[in-house]
């Protein structure tokens, strides 16, 4: 999952976009969704230009969005049609569970899987927080488009599944070591 915003505050700030894929195991998509919202006029008043000129979405494009409420409960459904209790991951979760934990987006921490970042710092052995590109560039990932949600949900997907991957053979080596040494 992925959220564009209109700032970094949660408690100010406003998503103008949200992004979700299903992926399957061996990293088919089974579904995704994406929808600009339209947090209102109130919330574009305290929009930071610096957040939208990263994002790319412009005021006009949010204006003709649906409304964040209507956005927000389609997200819901969107994953009760998957499964009703499937797991949200985000790259950077504290960011985009700051802002989907309010209303109406209400998504409360029993929602939420792994961070990605913390899962791909992990396995990349780096003392800072990588950047998404970084952790695609680090697990051979090609990087398009991006601070778009659905782009980067992709991509933050892409990162986890590599990340299961290298815990999976990482479990399998553990075990065939086990086996090899008699136990």
């Amino acid at each position: 999952m992925d959220v564009e915003t209109t700032g970094l505050r949660p408690e100010v700030h406003s998503v103008v976009e949200v992004g979700a894929v299903a992926l399957s195991g061996n990293g088919d998509l089974i579904s995704q969704f994406s929808s600009l919202a339209y947090p209102g006029e109130e919330a574009l008043r305290d929009a930071d230009p610096e957040a939208l000129r990263v994002n790319g979405i412009t005021l006009e494009e949010i204006r003709e969005a649906p409304p964040i409420g209507q956005v927000a409960r389609a997200l819901w459904e969107w994953r009760a049609l998957l499964h009703p209790t499937a797991l949200f991951h985000a790259y950077n979760k504290p960011f985009d569970s700051g802002f989907l934990a309010r209303p109406p987006w209400d998504i409360g921490p029993a929602a939420w899987g792994e961070c990605v970042l913390v899962a791909a710092q992990d396995q990349m052995g780096f003392q800072k927080r990588p950047k998404l590109d970084d952790a695609a560039r680090f697990f051979g990932i090609p990087i398009g488009p991006r601070h778009r949600s659905l782009p980067d949900a992709r991509l933050a997907g892409a990162v986890y599944l590599e990340v299961l991957k290298i815990r999976e053979n990482a479990d399998n080596d553990e075990c065939h070591a086990i086996l090899e040494d008699g136990f």
